[in-house]
């Protein structure tokens, strides 16, 4: 999607639009040619063909969201493709007030205002990336001055980095990687607050558990999106729909084996101002896509 895809998808959103009548029936018609694989082209492009299925998968996520008298999250772009295979979503996620965010958020911003100032076009790092790694959820709670619903916590899965790896796996090098919790805030160089990000990890036997919810602040200009890419890999994807334990309608993504032997799958929900993305992973094995899928089910039955 080009900027100006962009900015008419903006535009359009802004636009009350009348359904005629006859729009329900002639969804479901398209619903169903497209689940059949009728609106789905195929081009080929370099040495593998390149799904098109952007169209498609809009469609029917629209119809199912519509269906549901919510707008919530829809699916951008999908791509398949020997240099980059990649998706991304968009949502309709409440704003946060400035003002419910803590003193210590704002002490961070200085940060970045400053570090904006001080730094020179030839630096290799964003001024405006700022983060603390914590070690309870309750912390990052306690930092940010707002609370996020986490059922994780109290769940019976084994709490890890992060980044979903086991605290005794060996596999971790310095203080910031053995933290169970990241928060990251984005912030422009005037030091006004646009994303923040809170990352947490668990571990339940082979699989590993990532939970990362992005907030929007009032008068943030970051694109409401998220997503994920493979360079060099020539991944597929499936889609479907589920619903959290509380009803909230998922999202649900996922790819062919990746390299290196995993399989995954993420799912994306809103649930009150935040925008969640629940990925799980694991070596790929008999069996495993499917015990992957039976317990991203089971989690999300927490929330």
């Amino acid at each position: 999607m080009d900027e100006l895809d962009r900015k008419l998808l903006e535009l359009a959103q802004l636009e009350p639009v009348a359904l005629p009548e006859s729009y329900v029936s002639q969804m479901d018609q398209l619903e169903e040619e497209i689940r059949t694989g009728c609106l789905i082209g195929v081009k080929t492009g370099g040495k593998r063909k390149r799904l098109v299925l952007v169209i498609a998968a809009a469609v029917v996520l629209s119809v199912s969201a519509l269906a549901a008298g919510v707008w919530q999250i829809r699916l951008l772009e999908m791509n398949s493709g020997d240099e980059l295979s990649y998706y991304s979503i968009a949502a309709e996620v409440p704003r946060i007030p400035r003002e419910d965010f803590s003193d210590a958020v704002y002490a961070a911003m200085e940060e970045i205002r400053q570090a904006f100032l001080e730094c020179s076009p030839e630096d290799s790092w964003y001024p405006g990336d700022w983060r603390t790694y914590l070690d309870s959820w309750s912390a990052c709670e306690n930092f940010l001055g707002i609370s996020l619903t986490n059922p994780l916590e109290e769940s019976a899965l084994e709490q890890g980095t992060y980044n979903g790896i086991a605290f005794d796996s060996g596999l971790l090098y310095g203080k910031e990687e053995e933290t169970h919790c990241l928060v990251r805030l984005i912030g422009n160089a005037e030091g006004i607050i646009q994303n923040v990000g809170v990352e947490t990890g668990y571990v339940s036997g082979l699989n590993r558990l990532t939970l990362n919810i992005s907030l929007w602040p009032e008068g943030s200009e970051w694109d409401m999106e998220h997503g994920a890419a493979w360079g060099e890999q020539f991944v597929t994807f499936q889609t479907e729909e589920t619903a959290t334990g509380s009803g909230q309608a998922v999202f649900l993504v996922t790819p062919s084996v990746l390299q290196g032997g995993y399989v995954s799958i993420d799912a994306y929900f809103v649930m009150g101002n935040g925008l969640y993305q629940l990925g799980i992973s694991a070596p790929a094995g008999p069996g495993q896509q499917t015990e992957v899928r039976k317990l991203m089910e089971e989690v999300l039955q927490l929330f």
